[in-house]
């Protein structure tokens, strides 16, 4: 895109990138710590060692990311993980959920975890669950699945149901009415829909499989990853402190960042672009099996059959920014955040 013009829509009115952003990311990935008290072999932690020591996010990086996001009124769903165990320390994760329930009412406050170190979060303001009882492809058997969950839930003193997942065994746990409980176990090393449970994360781990990635993929669009550094990856598959991923960083938050401007960037535009056409994927994304979307997937629908994916995107967002009163500069943001 012309800078003129990147100026002209983004850095002289600001407000341009922020409604856009409400409108579009619907996740939140911060990564508020570094600890994990697992090495599971699907994943990077594997052989990166997370035990060792732990980081966490700066108090004055993370108000100024959830204070911004007051600013627009966000409510999407801002997950407290990436390859964390966010409840390592249940006085941080307390006190980090607190500020965020404060500052952002409507939002879906959400934990992924192990669940070794489950406890009740519900009080301070977190209102989505999704545990994973990890268990080596090696061990796996769905009866030893079901005995593990029902185990941890029963510890629990909590109820469930079993719903379907091609995944594993999933069950939905019954707590509070508004709380959204999912506790599962995953076969890692069994396919879904032909495809293995197992990802490569990135080209980071082996996997026998031979995807070769064409399908669209939004994750760019619709999420946003921020590392306890405030680094931002393009997805969860991706993490700085592996050595083959540093290139693909979009860029880095601090205490003083705008983030609308960097969802923004040039960098993010040049993921978009790569990413949102049917052609052949490149580099770390080439095997990629993840987001792969499926028929009946609306977000994908109108893509995958489009003779030019982009301009879908670009008529969806369109019609987003001028139902915000935009108008006529509409069709250049647009333009601006897909890159074409």
């Amino acid at each position: 895109m012309h800078p003129t013009l990147a100026k002209r829509f983004f850095e002289k009115h600001p407000s341009n990138a922020r409604v856009l952003f409400k409108n579009s990311v619907f996740r939140i990935e911060i990564e508020i710590n570094t600890y994990c008290n697992r090495t599971c072999s699907y994943c990077p932690n594997s052989f990166i060692n997370r035990r060792a020591a732990e980081v966490r996010m700066s108090d004055d990086l993370y108000s100024n990311i959830i204070r911004q996001l007051a600013d627009i009124e966000w409510g999407g769903e801002l997950c407290f993980h990436r390859y964390n165990e966010p409840l390592y320390d249940r006085d941080y994760i307390i006190k980090r959920l607190t500020e965020a329930r404060t500052l952002l009412p409507h939002a879906i406050l959400k934990i992924f975890t192990n669940g070794d170190y489950l406890d009740a979060l519900y009080a301070a303001g977190c209102r989505a669950i999704e545990a994973t009882a990890h268990i080596e492809p090696e061990h796996y058997t769905d009866d030893h699945a079901h005995d593990v969950l029902n185990k941890r839930i029963q510890n629990l003193g909590l109820h469930y149901v079993e719903v379907s997942s091609e995944l594993g065994i999933q069950y939905q746990v019954q707590g509070p009415e508004d709380l959204d409980f999912i506790y599962r176990a995953y076969n890692f090393g069994g396919t879904a829909k032909g495809v293995p449970v197992r990802q490569d994360r990135g080209q980071s781990l082996t996997v026998n499989e031979t995807v070769r990635r064409t399908a669209p993929c939004i994750r760019p669009f619709d999420e946003m990853q921020i590392e306890t550094d405030g680094t931002m990856m393009p997805c969860c598959n991706f993490r700085s402190d592996v050595q083959s991923h540093k290139q693909y960083a979009i860029g880095k938050l601090t205490a003083e960042s705008d983030l609308f401007a960097a969802w923004t960037s040039e960098n993010y535009v040049a993921w978009r672009k790569g990413l949102v056409t049917n052609a052949l994927k490149t580099g770390a994304c080439a095997s990629c099996a993840y987001g792969v979307p499926d028929e009946d997937d609306l977000r994908f629908e109108a893509a995958t059959q489009a003779a030019a994916p982009m301009r879908y995107y670009a008529k969806k967002f369109i019609s987003k920014i001028r139902g915000n009163g935009l108008g006529s500069v509409a069709s250049v943001v647009a333009k601006k955040v897909i890159g074409h």
